[in-house]
């Protein structure tokens, strides 16, 4: 669920979104698209790494698939004004915890 206003980069924010991603777009980009339509460049929690199996977006934790393109995920973090991104695939935000609703879809 996006929030009605955006926060500042001091404030906590939960974004809830559906997994995904485009293999071929600046070398592999990955997002997550909220309920409104916005998108979301996800700067993983420490021990996640976002990636690509068969063209297919693939997050992994411990070296174990943990969702694929089209999961529901949900993601608390705030907003970095210190960097800039490739992708250009929405806004960033960085992620200090997440939790997957389902890991693939139907």
């Amino acid at each position: 669920m996006a929030p009605t206003a955006p926060p500042s980069d001091a404030e906590a924010l939960t974004v809830t979104g559906t997994f995904n991603g485009e293999a071929q777009l600046e070398g592999g980009c990955l997002w997550l698209t909220d309920g409104t339509g916005q998108q979301w460049e996800i700067l993983w929690p420490d021990g996640y790494r976002g990636g690509f199996q068969d063209g297919e977006p693939v997050l992994i934790s411990g070296g174990a698939l943990v969702a694929r393109g089209g999961a529901m995920l949900t993601v608390r973090g705030t907003l970095p004004t210190d960097i800039g991104s490739f992708c250009l695939a929405g806004t960033i935000l960085r992620a200090d915890t997440l939790r997957v609703a389902n890991p693939s879809p139907g």
